[in-house]
């Protein structure tokens, strides 16, 4: 239902229910809302890419935990993840912005409180994709590979860590279930986040079990540079055709998962600059008045990743020790504004801006 409401000096303009509760927070409303439901399920599931990400880590799986680790602990993070993610939910339905946990971090720890159309479409293609090119990779490998039986799959329990602590060792093997587990929170939206985590959860315990059933003999793959791509190739028997196969689904899984992170993190940057957050927050607030988009947001965050890509060029180890911790730092920023709540309580709740969990479109 439209209101009609003055703002910044914009009296008589028609704002919507959704913008009036924007309003209410102190925002004024300026991106498009394009996505619904399901088209948001589909950008976190693109992003989230949770059965590829499981296979790029065969040799670390292999090292850290083997078959039972990544079984049992993709089973846990998953339970885990959602319940975080119903959380966050709740905060989204009180805060619903586009600057997600720290904004939520933001309002708690203190007393007082056109180009866009195509995205859902691409949103959408790349959820196929990364759908599409799981059910391909796990035909192929039923028909073709060797399997493994039960035991393997559920018991065995591997540690070529250096460390001797089972238990630590069975925690460290998380990260292998957790990479291919976050990212859902890149579009806040009540439904769409629980959704969307439910369905990664599920696809990737299950490409957990079909990873592990048709593993092979992990031990002569490990030695390659890229095990799983020597792995695709011997299932397949086919230098070109196992080769071929992989790159193909993988690089159109990295697209995607390319275009949706920096999506989302161009909306961070530009809701943490619309509250003051860096040097030179007004140039990067600025929302493109033809395109609809927080371009100058974009191109910074586009400009910090090819930064943070040249790293490589001078060491592989650091580049891999930044890609790590930002996995930990997405977990510690979702656990942060929980842990408030949980330490402060509900008291500091803006009651009277809650939200029903049939709303929750981002702003």
């Amino acid at each position: 239902m439209d209101i009609e409401i003055a703002v910044s000096g914009e009296k008589g303009k028609i704002w919507n229910a959704d913008d009036a509760q924007l309003l209410a927070m102190g925002k004024k409303p300026e991106l498009q809302r394009v996505y619904n439901t399901w088209t948001l399920c589909a950008y976190q599931v693109m992003i989230s890419a949770s059965w590829s990400c499981l296979i790029v880590l065969y040799s670390t799986i292999f090292d850290v935990g083997g078959p039972a680790g990544l079984i049992w602990a993709t089973l846990i993070v998953s339970v885990g993840q959602t319940l975080l993610m119903t959380s966050l939910a709740e905060y989204c339905s009180i805060w619903p912005t586009a600057g997600g946990q720290q904004y939520y971090t933001q309002a708690l720890a203190t007393v007082d409180f056109s180009l866009v159309r195509w995205l859902p479409g691409v949103n959408l293609f790349g959820a196929i994709w990364v759908v599409g090119g799981g059910v391909a990779w796990a035909i192929v490998f039923i028909v073709m590979a060797p399997k493994h039986d039960a035991k393997i799959i559920f018991t065995e329990f591997l540690n070529n860590t250096g460390y001797e602590n089972t238990g630590w060792v069975f925690i460290m093997s998380f990260y292998n279930s957790i990479y291919g587990l976050v990212g859902t929170d890149g579009m806040m939206h009540l439904r769409s986040m629980i959704y969307s985590m439910i369905l990664c959860g599920i696809m990737s315990w299950l490409a957990a079990v079909l990873m592990i059933w048709t593993a092979g003999d992990w031990t002569t793959y490990m030695p390659s540079p890229q095990p799983y791509m020597s792995w695709w190739i011997g299932v397949t028997g086919s230098q070109y055709g196992g080769g071929l196969f992989c790159a193909l689904v993988m690089i159109g899984i990295n697209f995607f998962v390319i275009v949706g992170t920096n999506s989302a993190g161009s909306r961070i940057v530009w809701s943490m600059a619309r509250d003051k957050a860096f040097p030179y927050s007004e140039y990067l607030a600025q929302v493109s008045p033809r395109l609809g988009i927080p371009l100058r947001a974009i191109g910074f965050v586009v400009v910090v990743d090819l930064i943070l890509g040249l790293i490589v060029l001078g060491s592989d180890l650091a580049f891999q020790s930044i890609i790590s911790g930002g996995g930990l730092m997405l977990q510690v920023s979702y656990l942060v504004p929980v842990l408030i709540v949980l330490v402060r309580g509900e008291r500091f709740y803006p009651h009277v801006l809650v939200s029903t969990w049939e709303n929750g479109a981002m702003r």
